[in-house]
């Protein structure tokens, strides 16, 4: 037979009659079949050639599809390899089908690999003409690792073999073969991925499938699968079943998510930052230049395109006989990473020195297939140098400790850190043996370790990021966190080391630092959600006025004064989130500070947030600002926690009675118990102890200062913050505050105001549009006025009228003028006119530092825009009046 290995001799093998003996390809083609094949399949052992081997068996489920047959192959030849083989029903073309036991072999030696494939029929009776063979698959199920499932829908029956619950981390007893478990383990956003799904309709068809999705695993995370098989539809084109085989290929996804985030990050240095890089794949055949090259090199993309030939023309002259592919591999051979000095040739003929950095790719016998890499101009020809002085200036600049020792391991500079964290200083470590002075200990047995200094020049390569060690500094062993790095010239000679060291507890922030850091970070994610509200509102306002105008319809404008009253308590609310510094502790009810924390962090998000407060709850003294970014950053947690961004999140607040060591460290005592509950993906046992930590995330977006503002806010006033977390179930958070001393002060009703009055008002302010309206109020109120657009006019028309006699009776004048003197100074130039000048501050900014402030200054009141009539009636009354300085908003 033509083609047939020299090691096999169909003449030898035909003489067994008993036993039928093929060989098989690496992929389970039929390479060769002897005559006992021929007569138990009842075909010409010519006619099996290249045909699938899968193809001679009976198994419930038959298809031509060419990954099912590979799918069958690997089955057959993980089992069929085993100790005794595996039992088998041969499917001859005519006659019934028989049982026989099949074993296969590898052929050793032999590249790429052949099989023999060993058939003996077995002594039980063959199953007769037509009948059902259950279990004709088992021995395949039984014994193979890839993962079997059988989704019968038209008759309700469910199977999962162990490999395939295996595969998700289960034991075979621990999930039911059912409905409910496939459901269940499929991800929600790939339902329609998943081979149960289909949007069309094939009657009476068996069609072959491959897809890929996520299921869940034991430990509650997703990891990808491939599901290939048939799925069999009904006469009316209704899925009625789904086979099929399942493999994990996480791994796969990982490492292909991986290598997009490295051509994008490629393709950003490229594009963006003109990183002279390159892509030379020699056995493809493909190459890739980046813009920054060619500039770099003096070419268009015209005059150079991508490849071999053409980077040759970049290559020194001596070297550019060898070609590119030649230089790649002789450089540094036998290192995967390259690095080595280039002299750029340039179109006009010039050269630039550089060096060039490359990861390199070979075959077994070290020849090269690929190289990726970039070029870094180094300053050779100008021969710059920086003073000492100033490197010395740069080095004492940063927080870690930077040693830099010649080749023999002399301690040639170190900054002022690493002096003061070996316990020296640096004219005297200088010049000394960098071994003495770094001393290392591991932290868990306090043995000594080598030196990674001399580990690093004896050897060239870099020791990484270490956090398990000690220094011996002052006779005590402080821990630090280090890096030693070699430094080498261009033809990779070693001229020394680089060690970077710092001690991890000068990283801890303090609780005000963890705060102010992580404002920033809270106004980002709670910009959306006030934009969203601030729409709402203006929806309102904006519609009751268009009815008021349009149709002559007044009975919506009560509605729009609402609407800007809860706009300008919004704005307050933003505005003490964005404030610092000052402690402005208060009686609080924690109802009111849990209902504006809510709509504060959950507006605009589809996740379902359920409130519960208990009617008799305490009262708590806080912040009321920092209380509410509490409860804003563990709703906003909650919901980015939220798969598919959809879920139910309960914050609840009960009061609680402590005992002593319940809640370490917490006194016994009163106290109110807040909880902020979520059924999102939960929080891995790994991650939990760090959750708290600064600067710990698994966001890529987050700075991971979220809880630990939470936790450093909860600890200054008194209380304790704890955590229980299930993957797959949820997280709840749970927070205990002490109960306050005193209630909360009662709000008196006011009586009302009487807004007509007397007087002259002199009224500042660089919007047209409010001095009209703001003069209109006064108008109502029977107060005559006169306007100012800045503090010049204003001053002026102060002195006009105080030369006459008669100075305004109050000026109103607002803080912030564009171009212009604003409020403050203005106030500052009336009292140099006027030393008993009766002014108000007016401003859009509404906080309670600044309105205290103001009226330290001298001001007789502040007005918080915006204002209603009845509001300024009422501050002008009292001003006037001779009163206390108000603020007629409070």
């Amino acid at each position: 037979m033509q083609g047939t290995p020299p090691f096999f001799n169909p003449a030898n093998s035909s003489t067994v009659s008993n036993e039928a003996l093929l060989l098989l390809t690496a992929t389970g083609k039929i390479q060769f079949a002897n005559a006992a094949v021929s007569q138990w399949w009842q075909v010409d052992p010519g006619a099996l050639h290249g045909d699938s081997f899968p193809n001679l068996f009976a198994f419930e489920v038959v298809s031509s599809d060419p990954e099912w047959l590979e799918t069958q192959w690997m089955a057959l030849l993980e089992t069929g390899s085993a100790v005794g083989g595996v039992p088998l029903t041969a499917q001859p073309k005519l006659s019934p089908p028989f049982d026989v036991q099949v074993q296969i072999e590898a052929v050793v030696g032999v590249q790429p690999p052949v099989y023999f494939a060993h058939i003996q029929k077995s002594t039980t009776a063959a199953a007769a003409p037509g009948a059902s063979a259950p279990g004709r698959f088992d021995p395949l199920i039984d014994r193979s690792q890839v993962g079997f499932f059988d989704l019968d829908f038209a008759h309700k029956q469910f199977f999962f073999s162990p490999a395939w619950k295996n595969l998700l981390g289960y034991l075979d007893k621990e999930l039911p073969n059912n409905e409910t478990t496939w459901r269940d383990l499929v991800h929600p956003e790939d339902s329609a991925a998943a081979p149960d799904f289909s949007d069309k309709r094939f009657p009476n068809q068996t069609r072959p499938y491959t897809s890929e999705f996520r299921t869940r695993t034991k430990t509650g995370s997703y990891e990808w699968v491939l599901a290939s098989g048939v799925q069999i539809f009904g006469e009316d084109g209704s899925l009625q079943r789904v086979l099929g085989t399942m493999l994990s290929m996480q791994e796969r996804k990982e490492f292909e998510e991986g290598c997009l985030a490295s051509e994008e990050r490629l393709d950003l240095l490229a594009r963006q930052a003109d990183l002279p890089a390159f892509d030379l794949d020699f056995t493809a055949g493909q190459y890739w230049f980046s813009s920054g090259l060619r500039k770099m090199a003096g070419y268009t993309e015209a005059e150079l395109p991508a490849g071999a030939e053409t980077f040759a023309r970049l290559l020194p002259a001596a070297e550019v006989k060898r070609g590119a592919a030649e230089w790649f591999a002789e450089a540094e051979p036998g290192k995967p990473l390259m690095v080595a000095a280039l002299r750029l040739q340039t179109k006009e003929g010039k050269t630039v020195p550089t060096l060039c950095t490359g990861a390199r790719t070979f075959d077994r016998r070290r020849n090269l297939l690929r190289v990726t890499g970039y070029l870094a101009a180094t300053s050779a020809e100008t021969g710059a140098k920086v003073p000492r002085d100033h490197l010395r200036a740069a080095f004492d600049a940063i927080s870690e400790g930077v040693i830099i020792t010649n080749p023999t391991g002399r301690i040639i500079f170190l900054n002022e850190r690493s002096a003061r964290l070996l316990g020296q200083t640096p004219e005297h470590a200088e010049g000394r043996q960098a071994a003495e002075l770094v001393v290392l200990f591991h932290r868990l047995n306090q043995q000594p370790i080598e030196s990674p200094i001399t580990r690093v020049l004896d050897t060239g390569d870099s020791v990484r990021l270490n956090d398990e060690h000690s220094l011996l500094s002052d006779k005590t062993l402080r821990r630090i966190v280090f890096t030693c790095e070699a430094v080498k010239d261009p033809a990779g000679k070693v001229l020394g080391a680089i060690f970077v060291f710092r001690d991890p507890e000068e990283m801890t922030l303090t609780p005000n630092e963890l705060v102010r850091s992580n404002r920033f970070e809270t106004l980002g994610l709670l910009a959306g959600g006030i934009a969203h509200d601030f729409n709402n509102l203006l929806t309102t306002i904006l519609g009751g006025i268009s009815i008021a105008r349009e149709a002559k319809n007044y009975e919506q404008l009560e509605d729009s004064e609402k609407g800007c009253i809860a706009a300008k308590a919004l704005t307050r609310q933003l505005l003490a989130l964005a404030r610092g510094g000052a402690d402005l502790r208060q009686i609080l009810n924690p109802a009111e500070v849990l209902r504006e924390s809510v709509r504060l962090a959950a507006v605009g998000s589809p996740v379902k947030v359920d409130l519960q407060v208990s009617d008799d709850l305490h009262m708590i003294h806080a912040d009321k600002a920092e209380i509410i970014r509490v409860f804003q950053n563990l709703i906003i947690n909650s919901i980015q926690a939220m798969p598919g961004n959809s879920g139910n999140i309960w914050v609840r607040a009960y009061n609680s009675a402590l005992r002593e060591g319940d809640v370490p460290p917490l006194k016994a005592g009163e106290y109110v118990h807040f909880e902020v509950q979520d059924n999102g993906s939960g929080i891995p046992p790994e991650h939990l102890q760090k959750i708290f930590d600064p600067f710990f995330t698994t966001k890529k977006a987050g700075t991971g200062l979220g809880l630990a503002t939470v936790i450093s806010i909860v600890k200054t006033h008194g209380g304790q913050v704890g955590v229980n977390s299930v993957v797959g179930t949820g997280t709840t958070f749970s927070i205990f505050l002490p109960r306050a001393d005193q209630p909360v002060a009662e709000i008196q009703r006011e009586a009302p105001t009487l807004r007509f009055g007397t007087g002259r008002i002199l009224l500042m302010d660089d919007e047209e549009k409010i001095l009209h309206l703001v003069g209109i109020m006064l108008e109502n109120l029977g107060y005559k006025f006169d306007v100012a657009h800045n503090g010049v006019e204003a001053v002026a028309l102060y002195q006009r009228y105080l030369n006459l006699g008669r100075p305004y009776d109050c000026a109103i004048l607002d803080l912030t003028i564009v171009g212009g003197m604003g409020g403050e100074d203005t106030f500052r130039e009336l009292k140099k006119l006027h030393a008993d000048v009766c002014a108000v501050i007016s401003s859009g900014y509404d906080s309670e530092d600044m309105m205290r402030r103001y009226l330290d200054m001298g001001f007789r009141g502040y007005l918080s825009k915006p204002f209603r009539v009845g509001e300024l009636g009422k501050l002008l009354k009292k001003v006037l009046g001779g009163g206390p300085p108000v603020n007629p908003q409070n």
